[in-house]
């Protein structure tokens, strides 16, 4: 099995994508920050554009405030697809 290891955006906590599991992929980091896997086709251009590491607010689709720091592609597949991990925290976490 193939994977590839990826930095928590919020500490210095690894966390491992088995890439047969890239779609899927979830991880709940223990300093509170979540990391989840979209691929090049659901993610925004705008977020791809950004240079170096940025940490904005933004909101959950219930309203509740959130951390959300820039994606980082992580892997191409063989159909040249990017991958990119995503982190958010909770504000008041």
């Amino acid at each position: 099995m193939d994977s590839v290891v990826v930095r928590c955006a919020f500490c210095v906590t690894r966390h491992v994508i088995a890439l047969d599991d890239i779609e899927t992929w979830f991880a709940m980091c223990p300093c509170g920050a979540r990391g989840f896997t979209e691929d090049d086709a659901s993610i925004d251009d705008r977020l791809t554009e950004r240079s170096g590491f940025t940490v904005s607010e933004s909101a959950t689709p219930d309203g509740r405030p959130i951390l959300l720091a820039d994606p980082i592609a992580v892997f191409v597949d063989g159909l040249c697809l990017r991958w990119y991990v995503l982190w958010y925290r909770l504000e008041d976490a």
